[in-house]
């Protein structure tokens, strides 16, 4: 079947349409675009998108939602914001529009709602045939123009239009796990992630976090990534194939976190300064031999690595950790000192001239979630293991992987499982270098972890009771 961009050229060419069009939107890759080119999979951190921006609430009365439905906030990815300039819609099915407009639009017609819609007016629009889907011009993504299922709820404010996409919570999983997962994966890993995911949206569904918008989440890394990448085959079988099962601990769906690669082991929670840790959450060993201490019923948890220095395990790693071959397994990267100082300068002028920079304290897992900035009048420290890697970004300086391959573009440091070694005399260093393991925060499922271990047999029950402990499965709606 053609496309919907390739069915709007063919109606545009034949003249079937007459077009007024803005200046489309031009995409910006940010950071986790620029991960996702690299290895295929987008880095999960649970932080929320605080708008810059108001939008006019809805003045009429919500669409009347199935309890299986999930409400996604829209973005435009290249300014970052879920304010929109501008909404362009066209679709190969007859478009239905209600509320405080009405109308059917042909297919094929180009529909700009700044004609239709005033401000502080919302109206909804779906195809007339329900199992079609809307193309949203004025949106770009790696896929190029997307194309939504369900309902589009538009509203416009003051400064612009707001979208939420309604629909089905087992369709919106079929466009996440492939933006989060590459297609490519093992069928288990795949599995694993469809439920990472389900978890994930059910538990956020219960935690109304983005009621201001009347949505349940949006459509990025805040939250997942969804319909970056359209459907597969595969991750619509794995969808289909573990449908509605969710973990379970303490009778209330899971925090599901995940993230790219370890480094052999991950952390608990409280790598972000929570006081205690959730129980399913405890740091592992991602490694052939605890993995098989698991099946064999022993413990798996990290509790030797208080006893082993990460400053020795990230330069010699461990035989047997399933990860050992990816990229990001491993990588180093080194900073001219002045770079170090003008950071520490413009960030804690108080410090005066930098002498020295030191890990104080790491996590379970042996992240660092504290470094010490050591000045010619006063200290300072660094807490959480995301401020960690944002203070010591790479971005413009070459980050040399597990593969031998180089990168420039990433903006955090990868992971905060890292050794910091100072070159040059005590009195004079003149290079700062990073060895360190793993892609992401390290909290819950590693995904490439996951993809190792299912090509080496474990089903995705084993795989994710591997990474979250004493879950249980459950259906989501019973």
């Amino acid at each position: 079947m053609e496309s919907c961009k390739e069915k709007y050229v063919i109606l545009l060419l034949m003249g079937a349409v007459l077009v007024f069009c803005r200046k489309g939107v031009q995409s910006k890759r940010d950071m986790d675009l620029s991960i996702s080119e690299e290895q295929g999979s987008y880095e999960e951190v649970d932080f929320v998108v605080v708008p810059s921006e108001e939008v006019v609430l809805k003045t009429t009365e919500p669409v009347k939602r199935d309890e299986r439905d999930i409400r996604v906030l829209l973005t435009d990815s290249s300014q970052e914001s879920p304010v929109l300039d501008s909404v362009l819609l066209v679709s190969e099915e007859v478009l239905v529009m209600e509320g405080t407009h009405s109308g059917e639009y042909p297919p094929g017609t180009l529909l700009d709602i700044e004609d239709v819609l005033h401000v502080g007016e919302t109206v909804t629009v779906y195809p007339k045939n329900r199992m079609g889907s809307i193309c949203i011009q004025s949106l770009q993504r790696s896929q190029g123009m997307p194309a939504y299922e369900g309902v589009l709820e538009i509203t416009r404010g003051d400064n612009g239009f707001s979208i939420v996409n309604c629909l089905d919570l087992e369709t919106y999983l079929k466009y996440v796990v492939p933006s989060e997962m590459p297609s490519s994966y093992p069928e288990e890993a795949l599995k694993a992630q469809a439920v990472c995911a389900r978890t994930y949206a059910v538990s956020q569904m219960q935690e109304h976090r983005l009621d201001g918008y009347e949505a349940d989440v949006d459509d990025t890394i805040s939250f997942q990534v969804y319909n970056n990448i359209p459907r597969q085959e595969s991750t619509d079988a794995a969808v289909d194939e573990t449908k509605g099962q969710i973990m379970i601990w303490q009778n209330m769906p899971i925090q599901a976190y995940f993230f790219s690669t370890s480094c052999g082991f991950t952390s608990s929670d409280q790598v972000w300064g929570n006081d205690t840790s959730a129980g399913y959450l405890e740091s592992i060993s991602v490694s052939e031999e605890a993995v098989e201490a698991m099946a064999a019923g022993e413990a798996i948890t990290s509790n030797g690595t208080d006893k082993l220095n990460p400053d020795e395990y990230l330069l010699h790693p461990q035989p047997g950790d399933f990860e050992s071959e990816e990229p990001w397994y491993r990588w180093s990267v080194t900073f001219p000192w002045e770079e170090i100082e003008k950071r520490a300068s413009a960030q804690f002028p108080e410090t005066g001239e930098l002498k020295d920079i030191s890990v104080t304290d790491r996590s379970d897992g042996g992240a660092a979630i504290a470094v010490l900035l050591t000045g010619s009048e006063e200290t300072a420290i660094i807490e959480n293991e995301y401020h960690v890697r944002e203070f010591l970004s790479p971005y413009g300086f070459s980050l040399i992987k597990n593969d031998g391959s180089e990168s420039t573009n990433q903006k955090l440091l990868p992971s905060a499982y890292l050794s910091l070694e100072i070159c040059g005399n005590e009195n004079e260093p003149d290079a700062l270098v990073i060895y360190g393991g793993g892609y992401g925060h390290g909290v819950g499922m590693s995904q490439n972890g996951a993809k190792c271990m299912a090509e080496k047999g474990w089903n995705w029950q084993e795989i994710l009771k591997t990474f979250y402990q004493e879950i249980t499965f459950e259906n989501e709606f019973g």
